[in-house]
């Protein structure tokens, strides 16, 4: 699932890391180009089954060993 913030353009979703691929599982894509947000850091925190929740300016994540990240939705930032 993902989370889409309209008034910004932007959609933040999580995923599972690969093996043999991307360790980042935090994302931020434009809605207008599919790119990698401008000024977002990919962030690696682990496999996520879940959903980002975009609150009060924050963006809210919670990974499968059980930990809550609160990120900054413009870079991504902790």
């Amino acid at each position: 699932s993902a989370s889409a913030d309209s008034s910004s353009g932007k959609v933040y979703f999580l995923t599972r890391a690969k093996p043999s691929g991307s360790s980042a599982t935090v994302w931020c894509v434009s809605i207008s180009d599919g790119k990698v947000c401008s000024g977002f850091t990919p962030r690696a925190l682990g496999d996520f089954d879940s959903s980002p929740i975009l609150w009060s300016g924050k963006l809210f994540v919670g990974n499968n060993e059980g930990r809550v990240y609160r990120l900054d939705p413009a870079t991504g930032a902790s």
